[in-house]
């Protein structure tokens, strides 16, 4: 499981898990790196799914081409 946690005194994230957990949220940023339209995803913690550990800071994944599709 990966366990996300904010360093404020050096401002860098902190991400700590095994291969397997690091590579879904390669595949989580990937996938929103590539929409074409804009739009995000949130990552969170819930017991019992996804791959984030209790106590993990919540994410929000923006496409490079906005945080919401155009309509």
């Amino acid at each position: 499981m990966l366990l996300v946690q904010i360093v404020e005194q050096r401002q860098v994230l902190l991400l700590t898990g095994d291969r397997e957990s690091l590579e879904l949220l390669a595949e989580d940023l990937r996938s929103v790196g590539s929409m074409a339209d804009g739009g995000h995803q949130h990552i969170e913690y819930y017991k019992d799914f996804g791959y984030l550990r209790k106590g993990s800071a919540p994410l929000v994944l923006n496409s490079p081409h906005g945080g919401m599709p155009w309509q």
